[in-house]
């Protein structure tokens, strides 16, 4: 018989041999294994390693299936009209992750929400905790927050419900996965500050001044100019949402007729990277301002391409979003608590030449 073969053959060690090489009860060894107390250095050593050169490894799909089923709350904004430059990618890194996790026996409850009336995530959340009579084991959030909402998530962490939350934060939470937003300000700041003279301006699309990460990367800009003494002044434009696009437009429009020493423009989130593409396409400013983008999504990939838009910051959606569902999957499968409650993606700098490692 081949080696291979043998090896095939060869029975899986179990914690049940284990304990029997070792001369423990089986709770010992399980203890010893998963890291619990109430097993001393040198025998947990012993134990490990002969789970080690026995090649043991835990099956815990087959231990998750004899568990109860666990209930995962996942409210993410919904991957529709203009959430689709950013959402689509955190939907997507949530999902990818859990297809890749197999059957740990989860019923998983997506909930797509827009922040409109009588789809609020807070609504949203205090309707299927009512639903399932509060059996739920965790939840997943992603989005800009509002006070109500992270009232109602804290009644939820003070029901020892453990809370991943995806692009903000709560110190009620088990971990928040982000990006550092003030520093993406920053790296935005110091690539165009490079580019121009004491004196230009630079129009800042600031989003909306109320959400936090909006007014954090905006910070950050700000600042980093400030502290190098570039000379550079910002002008803020504010809006964010539907309903805002027309002034936008027209307060891009009027600024860059009227005023000559405007030689460069940042959009600090992607809704507003779109609005800023299309007024300077339909005004003719292709190539006459250096401008930076933010989140990688075809429209903004086009505009990179057409020579309306120089650079990108990526603040990888995806990745926060599959680190953040990892975070809470270890904990619940395996009780893995992050030794760090916030972890920062790091943001980077996307030029033409390196826009093809960026893309699907």
């Amino acid at each position: 018989m081949k080696e291979k073969d043998k090896m095939h053959d060869k029975k899986r060690i179990t914690i049940k041999d284990i304990a029997e090489q070792v001369g423990v009860s089986y709770g010992t060894v399980h203890r010893a294994l998963y890291g619990k107390k109430g097993v001393g250095d040198q025998l947990r050593k012993q134990i490990l390693r002969i789970a080690t050169e026995n090649g043991y490894t835990p099956n815990e799909a087959a231990a998750a299936l004899k568990r109860k089923t666990q209930r995962i709350l996942v409210a993410i904004p919904g991957p529709q009209a203009q959430n689709r430059f950013f959402y689509s990618h955190v939907w997507q890194g949530f999902r990818d992750y859990v297809n890749e996790l197999g059957n740990y026996n989860f019923d998983i409850v997506e909930i797509p929400y827009y922040n409109v009336a009588g789809n609020r995530v807070e609504e949203e959340l205090l309707s299927l905790y009512k639903h399932f009579s509060g059996d739920i084991d965790g939840i997943i959030v992603a989005g800009h927050l509002s006070e109500s909402a992270h009232a109602v998530l804290y009644q939820f962490t003070e029901k020892n419900i453990p809370l991943v939350m995806i692009t903000d934060q709560s110190s009620n939470a088990l971990a928040s996965v982000l990006a550092n937003y003030e520093m993406t300000g920053r790296l935005a700041a110091e690539l165009l500050s490079a580019q121009l003279l004491s004196g230009d301006k630079i129009i800042i699309l600031a989003g909306d001044a109320q959400v936090s990460n909006h007014a954090l990367v905006a910070q950050g800009f700000a600042e980093y100019l400030e502290e190098h003494k570039t000379g550079i002044e910002c002008i803020y434009v504010y809006g964010y949402g539907d309903q805002r696009i027309p002034q936008i437009e027209g307060r891009i429009r009027e600024l860059l007729e009227g005023d000559r020493n405007i030689r460069a423009a940042f959009s600090v989130n992607a809704r507003c990277s779109v609005i800023l593409s299309e007024v300077i396409r339909r005004q003719g400013y292709a190539g006459k301002l250096k401008v930076v983008g933010s989140d990688v999504f075809e429209e903004n990939v086009q505009s990179m391409r057409e020579g309306i838009m120089q650079n990108i910051i990526c603040k990888h959606p995806y990745e926060q979003a599959y680190q953040a569902t990892k975070i809470m999957f270890e904990y619940l499968i395996r009780g893995v608590v992050p030794v760090q409650r916030t972890h920062y993606v790091e943001s980077n700098v996307i030029f033409n030449s390196n826009l093809s490692m960026y893309l699907k």
